[in-house]
């Protein structure tokens, strides 16, 4: 078509047909194919002042960087076109440079600052020209996402009524899923947006209707799936929501996005708890933490594969700057022999000078990866912490809620079972919070403060309390009661009923942590 196209002298057509191969490069990710049909089309856009188009190929090459999770390249390249759009002060150019900006802000989680240039493209796309419809109805889409994603449900419920006033002025059909409908995919992402808001209002029954409407339009799209997933979940269908997660699963690993499947798989998890199956959300989420230290691995690999990649760029022009002098000395040197002289010494000082610079811009590299290491050794270390302190949150609530402690045959291994885990994180976890206290002591702590609640809270005979306090026998309640209080579990109860003010039923005691743990040993 685009030989034929140039043949005929057709200018319009051999542009419209170099722009839909373009495209095909970029569908099917034939990168280098891709960024040298860029080059070719940026010189001959601009030769026709084919100012639309010209923004276009712009646009495809950083959505191009975006896809590949290349946000140091799409960044910088959207701000160069942000600038030229400004100098040229071309409408539409002003709206593709911050729609884009706005999609590499997406990506880097700032949302705020990414509605903020989606809402100013919308201000430089005119609503009346039928060429900038298409992008100001990406706008919507992706504001709806940025609403969501920060759950801004009100905005979210204005920018859908903006949305549907902006298809009724087009005289779109809101209603039509033929296949031919150029609008198609977007309408149906703006039902999934009607959908997300009413299901995180509360109106379940109004999300299941947009739901269905909205897979007449993109039914199997991965938004379709999550939203469809979600909606079970709400509504107690925790067997459909797993149905709907293991087609997503299968969707995020053959398409090799690894972080999509991370989430997919947290979400999976969230469902079986919801489910009551405890155990299989513990394996999951123990899965879940090893991904996600593989994850952050490879973030870390690809920012140091970046920063030796502008490090090799900086060589490269090194290297070319010397060749340039070098054939410009040789060129001048039979009839230019004075000013050779004054040539060489000026473009060595020259060079002297960019070397310098880019000896200091190595520095810098260097000490951004130092840094980089740093951070990923601290992170390391706040993972850890963060991982023991939840341990130990959940071995308080196990202990006040379920008073496991009061079984004889409680050990350290019994234990860790109870908390999914092994006896070596547990032990940790306790010496973390409690400095010195072994789990062994840590549950006899426990029973301690129970034996003190009974002897004074009741009339029950020492061998008695030491019974139901979780003690194997009387000798072993005295020996914990000596440790912990200095005197005898008979002579704590005298002291108590001597002296009311000494040990009053609220002072702290050993064992859960003072009033706390005494008033949850009641319960």
């Amino acid at each position: 078509m685009e030989s034929t196209a140039r043949n005929c002298g057709d200018v319009s057509n051999y542009l419209y047909a170099r722009m839909w191969r373009l495209t095909c490069y970029y569908n099917y990710s034939m990168r280098d194919s891709f960024f040298m049909m860029c080059d070719e089309s940026l010189r001959l856009f601009t030769r026709y002042k084919q100012d639309r188009f010209r923004y276009e190929v712009y646009r495809l090459r950083i959505q191009y960087y975006l896809f590949n999770n290349e946000l140091r390249n799409a960044l910088r390249e959207a701000e160069c076109v942000v600038r030229m759009a400004n100098d040229e002060g071309e409408g539409y150019g002003l709206g593709v440079s911050h729609f884009c900006l706005g999609d590499v802000l997406q990506m880097q989680y700032m949302y705020e600052t990414a509605v903020e240039h989606y809402s100013e493209a919308l201000n430089y796309l005119s609503k009346d020209a039928y060429e900038h419809i298409e992008l100001r109805l990406r706008c919507f889409e992706r504001l709806a996402d940025c609403y969501a994603t920060a759950e801004r449900y009100e905005r979210l419920d204005s920018l859908n009524r903006l949305w549907k006033k902006e298809f009724e002025d087009h005289g779109i059909d809101m209603y039509d899923d033929s296949a031919d409908n150029p609008w198609r995919v977007m309408l149906g992402y703006f039902y999934l947006s009607q959908a997300h808001y009413h299901l995180e209002s509360g109106g379940l029954e109004v999300a299941h209707k947009f739901l269905d409407t909205a897979e007449r339009f993109i039914a199997g799209e991965e938004l379709m799936l999550v939203e469809q997933e979600a909606w079970y979940k709400k509504a107690g269908l925790y067997d459909s929501a797993l149905a709907k997660n293991d087609r997503l699963l299968a969707k995020a690993s053959g398409a090799d996005l690894a972080r999509s499947e991370f989430d997919h798989k947290q979400a999976r998890a969230q469902i079986l708890f919801s489910m009551g199956n405890f155990r299989e959300a513990a394996r999951l989420y123990d899965s879940l933490l090893s991904e996600r230290n593989l994850i952050f691995k490879a973030t870390a690999i690809r920012s140091t594969m970046d920063l030796a990649s502008m490090l090799e760029a900086e060589r490269t022009r090194r290297a070319e700057l010397k060749g340039t002098l070098y054939l410009f000395i040789g060129g001048t040197l039979a009839a230019f022999c004075g000013t050779l002289a004054l040539t060489f010494l000026y473009e060595s000082r020259k060079t002297l000078r960019k070397n310098r610079m880019l000896v200091e811009k190595v520095e810098r590299l260097e000490l951004t990866h130092g840094a980089i290491s740093e951070l990923q050794r601290q992170q390391g270390f706040q993972r850890a912490e963060s991982k023991e302190h939840e341990l130990y949150e959940r071995l308080e609530l196990l202990m006040r809620e379920r008073h496991p402690y009061l079984d004889p045959r409680l050990n350290r291994d019994t234990l860790a079972r109870e908390l999914f885990t092994n006896t070596t994180y547990l032990a940790n976890a306790i010496k973390q919070f409690r400095p010195g206290v072994t789990v062994g002591s840590y549950i006899t702590q426990w029973r301690v403060t129970y034996a003190a609640h009974l002897l004074h809270m009741s009339s029950l005979r020492i061998n008695e309390v030491a019974r139901q306090s979780g003690f194997v026998s009387r000798v072993t309640m005295n020996r914990a009661f000596n440790e912990c209080y200095g005197m005898s579990p008979s002579e704590y109860r005298e002291a108590l009923h001597s002296d009311s003010r000494g040990m009053s039923r609220g002072e702290p005691l050993p064992g859960g942590g003072g009033a706390t743990s005494t008033n949850s040993a009641r319960t």
